[in-house]
């Protein structure tokens, strides 16, 4: 990590800071594709229907 100093004022400081290169220990792992959907069977999806409708 390297601060450089761009502005001091009165007011306040202006600075920039430049981060090294990213190493590869510190780099999380991401699952390589999303979590599945389940299937829902033609029965669900009317329950479902069904609920939504006594909702309303």
């Amino acid at each position: 990590i390297q601060v450089k100093e761009l502005e001091k004022r009165a007011s306040g400081q202006a600075f920039e800071l430049i981060l090294g290169p990213r190493s590869k220990e510190a780099a999380p792992e991401f699952p390589l594709s999303p979590p599945k959907k389940k299937d829902l069977s033609l029965e669900e999806i009317q329950k479902k229907l069904e609920a939504a409708e006594e909702r309303r």
